[in-house]
């Protein structure tokens, strides 16, 4: 039987809500079986294990989709990874944070937020130490739409973390083109203003318990649930 429906915040769960509250209760709150994962994510997911385990030194060779842009990028972090191991780069690093955003277990039942980096690397391999971090996405795949949620979202872990951090950057790495979308976010701009949109999104999110379709071109695009597909959602672009 499956486990009741609790709420908790992650980016893809704020990415499939802000783009179709009903799409997002299928999805997450009743369960609907899609079928079988599709080939795509498959293989995306496979890229980035390959990667994990070429930095950790799990894998004896760089993965193709890694040396074709990013070889230089990858023999560094791996090298950096077997000096320092868990100090200084962290490979998947997952962090999770309860109402008072205070670190909790990723799988404790008080974890309100979660949060995955591919690779996270700091200045110091003491949490009261750092003062920058960088976190790194890979993607396959071209560019799709914006990305500035997944940016902000991507430094809400960091500074809650690493009490004296002053500035996060964040890369977006494609892998296939080797376009990297770099971004800065200090410590002055989060507190400011990140964290306060960010505590007011996650928030109305939760609040939302009416799920109400807002179809649209980009939503429908993907959506398992429409007419297209399984139709259960009567509505559809």
């Amino acid at each position: 039987m499956a486990k009741p429906y609790t709420f908790s915040f992650s980016y893809s769960r704020w990415s499939d809500w802000s783009k179709c509250p009903a799409m997002f209760k299928y999805k997450y709150i009743d369960k609907v079986d899609t079928g079988p994962t599709p080939k795509a994510m498959l293989e995306g997911r496979k890229v980035h294990d390959d990667v994990a385990h070429y930095i950790e030194g799990k894998l004896p060779e760089m993965p193709d989709r890694l040396s074709k842009n990013f070889s230089k990028l990858g023999g560094e972090l791996r090298q950096t990874y077997e000096i320092m191991k868990e100090g200084i780069v962290t490979v998947e690093k997952q962090m999770a944070f309860d109402r008072e955003a205070k670190p909790v277990s990723w799988f404790g039942a008080n974890a309100y937020t979660r949060f995955i980096w591919d690779v996270l690397v700091v200045d110091d391999d003491r949490i009261a130490g750092v003062e920058t971090a960088a976190a790194l996405d890979w993607k396959t795949g071209k560019p799709y739409g914006s990305y500035d949620d997944q940016m902000q979202i991507f430094s809400i872990p960091a500074f809650w973390t690493y009490p004296r951090l002053e500035t996060f950057t964040g890369h977006l790495l494609y892998l296939d083109n080797g376009e990297d979308k770099e971004f800065e976010i200090t410590r002055e701009q989060f507190y400011t203003h990140v964290e306060r949109t960010w505590v007011g999104n996650i928030r109305m999110m939760e609040a939302d318990k009416s799920y109400q379709p807002t179809p649209s071109k980009d939503a429908c695009r993907f959506c398992d649930f429409g007419p297209r597909k399984l139709g259960i959602c009567p509505v559809g672009v």
